[in-house]
């Protein structure tokens, strides 16, 4: 009976022993959790200082980049497709044939314009010889004019002679006269009939060259349509599209393709429409591409909305950065706009995790102690968050914790073990 009391007793005490060790580990973890302050190693805090002055307004938008010199290819001669030698998305250099069409009756036609300007140009010569001749024999008419006045002033002349001595009578010299009177006006009809004759000549001429001109222009046409049978770039650059397959009727004038420069871009923006108002232009671009920057300036604003948004155009990008980061037309990138300067600005880096437009608690700096310290805040640039009450230019803050110390997050303070101070920059 003894044995069974002193048990019980036994294990009572054991309980008592349990539960008293129990209280004073949670009450010794409650004294390291909520009384006792944690000292930190201030290199292990993500820290931040506030800063101010004037900070740009950069509006991020989206955009591709896109050829700056494009051509857009028509037919110049209708056909049925029968080869196409270069396919879409290809590189292709002035002069490439990209695809044939076949035109039967086209060739038929360029054929008989040649046959027919050959013609003309052999009547022209032919007409240019006649004329020629004609000149020949009313130049020859004029020398035996000019032979027959000759003899008729020596005969004057003799006559004259002869009636000063008696030898002829005063009536022969008066023939001889009339008959000088009548071959001196008898060349002077012939000079004008040769003037006629070579103004006649001349608009004869003109008539038929400018017939052959007509025949040689028609020809000329017909065969850069003939020749036009193979299509062909007009510039070094990429094929962006074709509209052609093999067997396809083709009609004259219809747009067949469109080739845009590879060397020569420039970067397209999606602005926002409520936004548009805010930028102007040679405003600066920031293009972010894979972590790389690429600055430049608007050169024109579309005044179009499409679908929330207006479309702005950069200045041509210099050829080296093209090559070196391999640009492309159709590639898409990410991109910041520049829209307004604010000044005499309170702020902290955006990268500190600060919400904007909020009130929020922070812990900042004070002595060798983190406090907590209720912040307002407004708008976030691309770069930072502007503060409004609660901080003031080089407090230093911690925002947000690290997972392994995310148990700070309750605490209104917390001790730090060096003054070294981690801050990043804007």
């Amino acid at each position: 009976m003894d044995i069974s009391i002193n048990n019980r007793m036994g294990t009572k005490r054991k309980y008592g022993i349990s539960i008293s060790i129990s209280v004073f580990i949670v009450g010794f973890l409650s004294y390291l959790i909520y009384v006792k302050t944690p000292v930190i190693d201030e290199s292990l805090l993500p820290v931040f200082t506030v800063r101010s002055g004037e900070l740009n307004v950069f509006i991020p938008v989206h955009g591709l980049f896109k050829s700056a010199q494009e051509t857009l290819l028509t037919a110049k001669a209708s056909g049925v497709v029968t080869e196409i030698l270069i396919k879409p998305g290809s590189p292709v250099k002035k002069g490439d044939v990209i695809a044939r069409l076949e035109n039967p009756e086209l060739i038929k036609t360029a054929a008989q314009h040649k046959i027919e300007f050959l013609e003309q140009q052999s009547s022209v010569s032919a007409l240019k010889l006649k004329h020629e001749q004609q000149q020949l024999d009313l130049e020859s008419q004029l020398l035996a004019i000019d032979a027959a006045i000759a003899q008729s002033k020596l005969d004057v002349n003799i006559h004259g002679r002869l009636q000063k001595l008696g030898v002829s009578s005063k009536i022969e010299l008066e023939k001889a006269q009339l008959k000088l009177t009548l071959q001196s006006k008898n060349k002077e009809l012939h000079l004008k009939k040769i003037q006629h004759a070579t103004a006649l000549h001349e608009f004869e001429v003109a008539q038929s060259e400018l017939q052959l001109d007509q025949k040689r222009l028609t020809l000329t046409q017909t065969q850069l349509e003939v020749n036009s049978l193979e299509i062909k770039a007009e510039q070094d650059g990429d094929l962006q599209n074709l509209q052609l397959e093999v067997g396809l009727n083709i009609d004259k004038g219809e747009a067949i393709a469109k080739i845009g420069s590879r060397n020569r871009l420039v970067a397209t923006l999606n602005l926002p429409a409520h936004k548009v108002n805010d930028i102007a232009l040679d405003a600066e671009v920031k293009i972010n591409l894979n972590g790389k920057l690429i600055t430049t300036k608007i050169k024109r604003i579309e005044s179009l909305i499409t679908q929330s948004s207006v479309i702005a155009e950069t200045y041509e990008l210099h050829e080296q950065i093209i090559n070196d980061q391999q640009l492309r037309p159709t590639q898409a990138f990410s991109a910041k706009v520049y829209s307004d300067t604010l000044k005499d600005q309170v702020f902290v880096a955006r990268e500190s995790g600060l919400q904007p437009h909020s009130h929020q608690p922070v812990y900042k700096k004070v002595g060798d102690k983190f406090l907590t310290q209720n912040v307002s805040s407004s708008q976030m640039t691309d770069s930072a968050v502007l503060i409004n009450q609660g901080l003031k230019p080089g407090d230093i803050v911690v925002v947000k914790f690290p997972k392994n110390l995310s148990y700070l997050r309750n605490r209104d303070v917390f001790k730090i073990k060096s003054q070294q101070n981690k801050e990043i920059k804007i």
